[in-house]
């Protein structure tokens, strides 16, 4: 009896792990930079509770079209409003499916430890960028493109184009060079400039200030979109809610 006992229970313990890895999905996610820091931190929990896994590839905003046109699999895309809605338009990612998750801005870091510039004002921020020795940027991103045009506005670019070191993509690709000290500072999407090793200074002042959305889009080949729909309702929900702040942004209201 007790063999028979033992043998029963090993089959519905099998079966139930078999069920389990039926239902589990893995959920492939083309991410922007600028995101990265939240979809990290609220990963394990939601692999946890779903069952489900996430399979992230890390890559500037723009890149996130490119990926996706080149052929890389996804579920989700994460970009920028209008590269969702351009890969809507090229029929990659189902209409009506872009959800704004949340916003931030442009900020300055510095490695931690470091002093901390003043860039209270918009003079304090020019007089920082021309008493640096160098300043790390995206080189790909949106927050990259977008201080290359600051600078111009500013007409700073010939005192500070030679200070500029291009940052990689990719999760802390946008810090690296302030942690191997290839760079004093890091201008660029707030909540990808605050990783452990980083102190955070500030968001750049108002009058300078652009804010970035980024927004999540179902691609039209998913194999999992019901997962898909899943991890995107989970990054608007409540138990995302205090990590999205802690990461130096907004959420989108619907």
């Amino acid at each position: 009896m007790r063999v028979m006992a033992w043998t029963t229970a090993v089959a519905v313990c099998s079966l139930t792990l078999l069920q389990t890895a039926a239902q589990s999905a893995d959920i492939k996610i083309i991410l922007a930079g600028g995101l990265g820091p939240v979809v990290t931190a609220v990963k394990p929990a939601f692999e946890k509770e779903s069952g489900n896994k996430l399979d992230i590839t890390f890559v500037s905003g723009p890149v996130v079209k490119r990926e996706v046109e080149g052929g890389r699999s996804f579920d989700i895309a994460i970009s920028q409003p209008e590269v969702i809605d351009e890969l809507i338009a090229g029929g990659k990612i189902v209409a009506g499916s872009r959800t704004d998750i949340a916003r931030t801005g442009i900020g300055l870091s510095v490695k931690a430890g470091a002093q901390k510039p003043d860039i209270s004002s918009v003079d304090a921020f020019k007089k920082t960028l021309v008493s640096v020795k160098s300043i790390a940027h995206s080189k790909e991103g949106a927050s990259g493109a977008y201080f290359m045009k600051l600078l111009d506005r500013l007409q700073l670019t010939s005192a500070v184009q030679p200070k500029l070191v291009g940052a990689p993509a990719g999760a802390g690709g946008l810090v690296s060079p302030v942690l191997k000290g290839e760079a004093e500072v890091v201008v660029g999407t707030a909540s990808a400039i605050m990783e452990p090793g980083i102190d955070f200074v500030a968001l750049i002042p108002d009058d300078l200030q652009n804010w970035s959305v980024f927004s999540a889009g179902y691609s039209t080949a998913s194999v999992e979109p019901k997962a898909a729909q899943e991890f995107v309702a989970y990054l608007k929900s409540a138990k995302s809610l205090p990590i999205i702040k802690e990461k130096a942004m907004q959420p989108m209201t619907p």
